[in-house]
């Protein structure tokens, strides 16, 4: 899906609407469902490229939450490069 698209632009104005329609708990799992579908759009390298995202990501900062020692700039310089590269 594009973003250029009218595909996206339906999607986009579907999301916005039913995101201000639905209570305010349940908005982050609208958005979620949507990203993942965004993403699966794209075929399953999207999907594998966000949970692996996701996973590095999480593990980077349970990793920086544990100690704050300088080596924690050395886990966020991985999780970022990981997270950019496509």
């Amino acid at each position: 899906m594009l973003f250029t698209s009218y595909r996206f632009i339906a999607f986009l104005a579907l999301l916005f609407l039913v995101y201000y329609l639905i209570p305010k708990r349940f908005q982050w799992l609208l958005l979620l469902a949507a990203d993942v579908l965004f993403y699966a759009c794209a075929g399953w390298k999207g999907l594998v490229f966000l949970c692996v995202t996701v996973l590095v990501s999480w593990l980077a900062g349970m990793l920086m939450g544990r100690s704050f020692t300088p080596p924690t700039t050395v886990v966020a310089w991985v999780a970022l490069s990981t997270s950019t590269i496509p």
